[in-house]
């Protein structure tokens, strides 16, 4: 009996050692299509990269930076600028900052104006508009939440008051 069981060890140990033999060939073979898909993967990554690296290059370009800068401060330039429109067109001495002081007035604010302007040509029986820098934004916000007073104003219920689309 106990040659039974050793030739049956024997057997067992020479099925383990197949075993792992081929467990040996599965992790080489598994070993060789993970390196194959890296190396695939690694092949994409470079043409990738040097799409996006271009793509970076063009888009970071001096030129599209300055435009873009521009852009932006323009955007911020124009929020602390509103336009007035309706204002009839000054005539002899007063002047057009005078008109928009006296707008202002009836909406219960006395802002600091930088600059004041009509824009346009001036043509016979045309009001233009008027441009008004002010020095910051939180007063084009107040001015233009009580902007609606102006309609109970006798003489300005047309004059009408906006954010600036204009640079």
């Amino acid at each position: 009996m106990q040659e039974t069981v050793i030739k049956s060890q024997e057997a067992l140990l020479s099925c383990q050692e197949t075993v792992i033999t081929l467990q040996g060939s599965l992790l080489s073979e598994k070993s060789k299509k993970i390196e194959e898909t890296m190396s695939s993967v690694k092949e994409e990554l470079k043409g990738y990269a040097a799409v996006v690296k271009k793509s970076c290059t063009a888009s970071l370009a001096p030129r599209k930076l300055q435009a873009a800068m521009v852009k932006a401060s323009s955007v911020e330039d124009r929020s602390s600028n509103l336009i007035f429109y309706g204002l009839e067109e000054s005539v002899g001495e007063e002047k057009t900052e005078d008109v928009v002081l006296n707008v202002l007035e009836h909406t219960n604010e006395k802002p600091k104006l930088v600059s004041c302007r009509r824009l346009g040509e001036k043509k016979e029986g045309k009001k233009r508009p008027v441009k008004v820098v002010l020095h910051n934004r939180d007063m084009v916000r107040s001015i233009l939440a009580r902007s609606g007073m102006l309609r109970e104003v006798e003489g300005m219920e047309d004059v009408y008051i906006s954010f600036s689309k204009f640079g």
